[in-house]
This record gives C-alpha cells, sequence and structure tokens, in this order.
C-alpha cells in the first residue's frame, strides 16, 4: 500500500506543468509586459515635454530679460534694424551722439542643426564688435515690429506695417519668438509675443 501510494506521488510530482497553466502564464506575463511598456513610453514622453517646455522657456526668459533692459535704455533704433534683427542706439556716456560702441543688435545665427538657431547680442559695429550668445539652439524664429506710438495691441501689427522703423518716431519695440527646445519631440512649438517702450527714447544724431 505504502509503495502504491510513493509511485502514484512519484508520478504526480514528474507531470509539470500542464500547457493551460503554461498558456495563462503566458498570457499574464504579456498583460504586465504591456502595461509596463505603456507606462514607461507614457513617462518617458511626459519627461520629453516638460524638458522641452522648461528648456525653452528658460532660455526665452532670459533673451526677454537682457533685451528688454537694452530696449528700455535705448535713445532710439540704429540704421541696422529691421524685422529680422533689432538694433538699438544706447547712449552709455550720454552726451547725445552716436558712437560705433554705442550700437546693440540683437540676431539669430544658425546653429548647424539645420533647425534651431542662437540668439546673438553684439556690442558695437565691425572689428571691434563683441558678440555673446545669450541663448543656444532653441529660437527657431525672430521677427521685431516698430511702432510710434505706446498703445500695442497683444498681437503683432501686421509687419507691411511696421516692420521699417523711423529711428526719429519708433517709441515701441514689438518682437515675436517662436522656440521649440527638441524639434519633433516633446512640446510643440510655441511663440510669444514681448513689447517694450524706448524710455530714453530722443531720437539719433
Amino acid at each position: 500500500m505504502i509503495s502504491w501510494l510513493s509511485r502514484s506521488r512519484r508520478q504526480r510530482d514528474d507531470s509539470g506543468i500542464s500547457l493551460v497553466e503554461l498558456l495563462v502564464a503566458i498570457v499574464l506575463m504579456t498583460v504586465i509586459s504591456a502595461s509596463v511598456t505603456t507606462a514607461v513610453i507614457g513617462a518617458n514622453r511626459v519627461f520629453q515635454h516638460d524638458d522641452d517646455e522648461t528648456t525653452g522657456l528658460s532660455d526665452v526668459r532670459t533673451v526677454v530679460e537682457r533685451m528688454g533692459r537694452d530696449v528700455r535704455e535705448a535713445r532710439g533704433v540704429a540704421a541696422g534694424a529691421s524685422s529680422t534683427q533689432l538694433q538699438l542706439w544706447i547712449d552709455y556716456n550720454s552726451d547725445y551722439k552716436q558712437e560705433d560702441n554705442e550700437v546693440v543688435t540683437w540676431k539669430l545665427k544658425p546653429h548647424g542643426d539645420g533647425v534651431h538657431f542662437d540668439v546673438v547680442r553684439v556690442v558695437g559695429t565691425g572689428t571691434t564688435a563683441v558678440e555673446v550668445v545669450e541663448a543656444r539652439t532653441l529660437i527657431v524664429n525672430f521677427a521685431f515690429c516698430y511702432l510710434s506710438t505706446t498703445v500695442v495691441n497683444s498681437t503683432l501689427p501686421d509687419p507691411a506695417t511696421c516692420s521699417t522703423p523711423d529711428s526719429t518716431k519708433t517709441q515701441v519695440v514689438v518682437s515675436r519668438m517662436s522656440y521649440d527646445a527638441h524639434a519633433g519631440s516633446g512640446a510643440t512649438q510655441r511663440t510669444i509675443f514681448y513689447q517694450d517702450r524706448l524710455r530714453n527714447f530722443g531720437g539719433t544724431t
């Protein structure tokens, strides 16, 4: 009797996992793996979106703050100002005479990736000009508008009516900046409008 029970127990132990049990295990593992993969992909997308927004806003904030200070300190726009380049006369020595080292230019330079640009601030003209990169690889578009009024709408005016500055009349500079830190992934391209008044406006000489 004991010998029969031992053989019966060994037979049950040797039988292993049934096909049904194996299929159930495979299905469960597939479901778990799919859930984990979906969660990881979702978390990665959220991270890319947040990183895109944070990086882009950080660089734009730096440009807006530095450019805004230049605009507020400027006595007028300089001859090189255009719809794609901001050029200001900042009368550092307060003699009301524009000199080469008092011309400040804001412009974009291709970064090299075919998408982004570096935001460059240039002080002076010619061989003595000093160039500083204020933001890297984030700004994908720049546009400037020049107005002789201090009343500005919340949107950029028609460039056809204000892209050509008049140094004797321009009192307000409106800029549009588009940015996308990670082109093609993360957040989509965002555009902001910025405006400031030339508080030291007095025309150029």
